[in-house]
């Protein structure tokens, strides 16, 4: 025996399809608002030096207006190899100009990146190729540039208040021949600073600077176990890119670190030779703390660490330069000699 369907409840079931059906095609319709598919666009392109997580999807925006979004992103070669193409709004075509703009720009509390477009001046004429100039965005060279200067402002203060005080001419020659040692080299300086001087430390610019390696290092209260790696067996000659060779010692870190309880902090340190008279000390603190950087996102990649469903492994990285280490760092057998360029995977385990 089978049920129908009275006229009126026949009626009320197709009124109900057909609101659902035109309801699914009113969302369908607005997220390919949102992407853009109904509107008139074109392709720009930009190249840079890094990616720095832009990706597919990345919104484009110019003046601070949504104008487009990221379609593609290659690897090239070059000075800037990342070429990243743009699919923006027609409406913008004609408000870009010659000298137009792209730069790479956080936004969020959650470190996503937004490509932000200055669209130029008239005068420099129409865009003609589509192609953008790009804009390096300011990282923490930029904040320790202005941290040497506050440093060289502050000393000069005192090199000021001593010579008003004593009259001797030459008490301020050799307080200024001070400051030009100090801050010769900005990143000495910073690490300097917070060193050996609390109160200078404190100075709202270095004080989010400089990583204090003592504090990281040496840590008196926890066990310490140590894997130690010659920095040119992982990384290309003078470079943070791995090798292949680089990563499958990696995998082995990555087995160790999952190996080691919840409890246990990670800490990935670099340094460079200090006799290395082809590397400066600002590009040895820049160089080792990129090889720390990427050691840890390939860790991470690895799941090294996940400590649970939601629970994650506290993982530090440390560029030390041409510094070295505050603590006595031993190679994996004591009786191994140090490499002069080495990268440590450092298990610390409180007692």
């Amino acid at each position: 025996m089978s049920n129908q369907l009275s006229r009126l409840q026949a009626v009320l079931l197709g009124l109900v399809v057909l609101v659902a059906v035109s309801l699914g095609g009113v969302g369908l319709m607005a997220i390919a608002s949102k992407q853009g598919l109904w509107k008139e666009t074109y392709t720009a392109t930009v190249a840079f030096a890094e990616a720095n997580d832009v990706a597919v999807g990345t919104p484009v925006r110019i003046r601070g207006v949504e104008a487009g979004q990221v379609i593609a992103v290659e690897y090239t070669s070059g000075e800037r190899p990342i070429v990243v193409q743009l699919r923006l709004d027609s409406k913008f075509r004609s408000k870009l100009f010659a000298d137009a703009t792209a730069q790479i720009q956080p936004t969020g509390l959650l470190g996503s990146k937004v490509i932000a477009i200055h669209p130029g001046t008239e005068a420099s004429g129409p865009m003609l190729q589509d192609v953008l100039k790009s804009v390096t965005s300011p990282d923490i060279a930029s904040l320790a540039a202005e941290g040497e200067v506050t440093l060289k402002e502050l000393r000069g203060l005192i090199g000021d208040a001593r010579g008003a005080v004593k009259k001797v001419d030459g008490i301020v020659e050799k307080e200024a021949a001070s400051v030009r040692g100090l801050v010769q080299d900005g990143r000495d300086a910073a690490l300097s600073v917070k060193q050996n001087s609390d109160a200078v430390s404190r100075l709202p610019l270095i004080r989010n600077y400089v990583e204090n390696a003592t504090t990281i290092l040496v840590r008196p209260e926890c066990r310490r176990e140590a894997m130690t790696f010659d920095a040119n067996d992982l990384f290309d000659a003078n470079s943070a890119i791995l090798k292949d060779t680089g990563k499958t010692q990696l995998d082995t870190v990555a087995t160790w670190v999952k190996g080691q309880n919840s409890k246990v902090e990670i800490v990935i340190a670099a340094a460079c030779d200090p006799n290395d008279a082809t590397q400066a000390a600002s590009t040895a603190e820049h160089l080792t703390r990129k090889q720390t950087e990427v050691v840890l996102e390939y860790l991470k990649g690895n799941g090294s660490h996940k400590t649970g469903w939601w629970s994650r492994r506290k993982m530090t990285t440390i560029g030390l330069g041409k510094g070295g280490s505050p603590a006595e760092i031993k190679a994996n057998d004591p009786k191994e000699k140090l490499p002069v360029n080495y990268l440590q995977v450092i298990a610390f385990q409180p007692q």
